[in-house]
């Protein structure tokens, strides 16, 4: 916790904002409980990743969560059939649970993808229209997928997995990436960028990944990120 308080700290003082993303109850009920009144630059959203695909059986707590916080998206939630594809049915469910309550509170939706993007994109097509804006958190894909959900006029999350070497595939894909739909992320405490790789990651961090970014593409995408990020949690 001390460590957080002083990440959170150095943030604010750099003018770093940031979102604490929920990925099980007991994370999202600790930080609707512990950060929502926490005077700092950042915002949270609420969710259950798909690795908990069992908490389905528990939805109603994460209902009675979204009914009175002051969260700005639903998620992280989503498809990983990467560590397990015995549960898909379960964790389809569980997915289109929260994506009908993104829809009952007006959220956008923060998404886990690893493995499964055929069923996302089936799904989707189903939710799309109903859904106040979409984000594919930690995006890692060819650009033929940014095509495919360019048709529901979702974001792409652009983490360190950007400045790895053998991340051609994903440097191509962000070529050619709309800018008015990328953002950016760390996944903190994974994902470190280079060349930190090799230290625990941190908000602090985004300051590498934007200046890569901004290399990569040749242009000062800073303010079109930080714009596109109050766009897509509904801040401005």
């Amino acid at each position: 916790m001390e460590d957080s308080k002083m990440i959170m700290e150095k943030c604010e003082s750099l003018n770093i904002n940031y979102c604490i993303v929920g990925t099980d109850l007991e994370t999202s009920s600790k930080i609707n409980k512990d950060y929502s009144s926490y005077s700092s630059s950042f915002i949270y959203s609420l969710g259950i990743h798909p690795e908990y695909a069992d908490e389905v059986d528990r939805i109603e707590e994460l209902d009675k969560m979204l009914e009175s916080s002051s969260c700005k998206a639903v998620g992280e939630c989503g498809l990983d059939y990467f560590f397990n594809k015995e549960n898909k049915e379960k964790q389809k469910k569980l997915f289109i649970t929260q994506i009908k309550l993104a829809i009952k509170y007006k959220l956008p939706l923060i998404i886990h993808c690893r493995d499964a993007y055929e069923d996302l994109y089936e799904i989707l097509k189903t939710y799309h229209t109903k859904l106040s804006n979409i984000l594919i958190h930690c995006f890692d894909t060819t650009f033929d997928w940014v095509e495919k959900f360019d048709e529901f006029d979702c974001y792409y999350a652009i983490g360190g997995k950007i400045t790895y070497k053998k991340c051609d595939y994903l440097r191509e894909s962000l070529k050619k990436m709309k800018h008015n739909r990328i953002l950016t992320e760390t996944d903190s405490p994974w994902l470190s960028p280079e060349p930190l790789r090799k230290e625990k990651n941190t908000p602090l961090n985004i300051i590498c990944i934007v200046k890569f970014i901004n290399e990569l593409l040749g242009a000062d995408l800073t303010e079109k990120i930080y714009e596109n990020t109050l766009n897509f949690f509904n801040l401005k």
